[in-house]
């Protein structure tokens, strides 16, 4: 497809149940010069299949089938593949909102602009893009645009990679990449991105729709899982808190704070799963040796109240959040 204006990166392993909505909820945008990259993540179930028939019946849908390695592997490779001028990426379990894709695609190639952010809501497991009205956004809506230091400072932006569209070219300048194996993947790579960015804005429409579901990879109440997830927490952690020292004075100081939370927010919720798990020790020792802990309270503005006041100040005193977790495994 030449002169490819969108690729919607789609990462799909074993999600046969939700991917028709997910790729059709892009198809229907109607946006001209557009492509669907399904990267199949070595699945077992029908979504292999599924993906292949969409790419049968419309030129626009693409397959790529890879051994299973990961959504971080499996994005890396749709971005490797992608011929669009913009980038989005959307979970095969979730779907974009009719009509929002048109305007903000016109809004970002009118500014030029790098990044474009937009709104999300959260929708249960059972909910369908034929749920929601037809967006009705005027593309020629004025919109703030800034450099990287002014966008962090000015938005609560949220650790996930499919909030925002993408100028393709920026993205491979920036040199950010998924990191493999990892489930909490998305942190550092946006700031690397960010920082590649010279003008970005953030549009209010709310376009992507995240789908709760209790059997995700996030959500899941697997043990074993969520033991194996604990690793994750003090990487991302360590990765941005060491991007920090290297790149933070590029940001205002206003920005780094919210960078400095991010990094305290995942020492701070990987306590609290360590703490169901009666892993506390060892979570503690593996914090502190990667240098992520003790860590000062997160930032106020986001994260306000005594509740995590208290709680803060009981994960950073070793003797009681490990008196803690072996209270809450007794009478749980």
């Amino acid at each position: 497809m030449q002169n490819t204006l969108l690729s919607v990166i789609i990462p799909a392993h074993n999600i046969a149940n939700y991917l028709s909505q997910s790729i059709e909820s892009a198809l229907e945008q109607g946006v001209d010069r557009l492509e669907i990259l399904v990267v199949n993540d070595g699945s077992t179930d029908d979504t292999a299949a599924l993906a292949a028939r969409y790419a049968g019946g419309d030129r626009r849908v693409r397959v790529i089938d890879m051994e299973h390695r990961g959504v971080s592997a499996a994005r890396n490779r749709g971005v490797d593949e992608a011929r669009g001028e913009y980038v989005l990426f959307l979970d095969a379990d979730d779907f974009l909102l009719p009509a929002t894709l048109k305007p903000l695609l016109q809004m970002a190639g009118k500014h030029k602009l790098d990044l474009l952010g937009y709104a999300h809501c959260h929708v249960s497991p059972d909910a369908k893009p034929s749920d929601f009205q037809t967006a009705d956004i005027d593309p020629e809506q004025p919109l703030h645009i800034v450099d990287a230091p002014r966008f962090v400072e000015q938005y609560n932006t949220p650790g996930q990679a499919w909030w925002y569209l993408v100028r393709r070219d920026t993205l491979l300048k920036s040199g950010a990449r998924f990191p493999e194996g990892h489930l909490l993947e998305e942190a550092g790579y946006n700031f690397r991105l960010f920082l590649a960015c010279r003008r970005l804005a953030m549009r209010g429409t709310t376009a992507y729709a995240y789908r709760n579901r209790p059997d995700s990879a996030m959500h899941s109440n697997d043990e074993e899982h969520g033991i194996r997830l604990l690793g994750d927490y003090i990487y991302a952690a360590q990765d941005v808190k060491c991007l920090l020292h290297d790149c933070g004075d590029k940001y205002t100081e206003k920005g780094y704070r919210r960078w400095e939370s991010h990094w305290r927010n995942y020492v701070f919720f990987g306590a609290i799963r360590a703490m169901k798990y009666g892993r506390t020790r060892e979570y503690i020792a593996q914090a502190r040796e990667a240098g992520v802990y003790p860590f000062e309270r997160m930032y106020r503005e986001h994260y306000p109240g005594l509740k995590l006041t208290l709680l803060h100040k009981a994960i950073n005193t070793p003797w009681l959040w490990n008196m803690i977790s072996s209270l809450y495994r007794k009478i749980r």
